[in-house]
């Protein structure tokens, strides 16, 4: 089960330590074990108040849009900005 704490309003704790984590567009493949490293240690998502489970999370080269299947325990990769 994901792991997401309120930090505060717009802001929320996201630790997902054993869920698959695949990339929807096979261009961002080699962004996934960037994605799966921060959501096991743990990093600050803002939610999409439009859509449940998904997120904008800060990587350290780019931000991610991800969504979060707790019924799949997958986290799939929508996509990648770099900063």
């Amino acid at each position: 089960m994901s792991i997401a704490a309120q930090t505060n309003s717009d802001t929320s704790w996201l630790r997902i330590p054993h869920y698959k984590v695949v990339a929807l567009n096979p261009k961002l493949a080699c962004r996934v074990p960037e994605v799966k490293h921060a959501l096991e240690s743990g990093l600050s998502a803002c939610p999409d108040t439009s859509r449940d489970n998904f997120y904008d999370v800060e990587l350290g080269a780019g931000w991610a849009y991800i969504h979060v299947r707790d019924d799949m325990q997958t986290v799939y990769l929508i996509a990648y900005s770099r900063m």
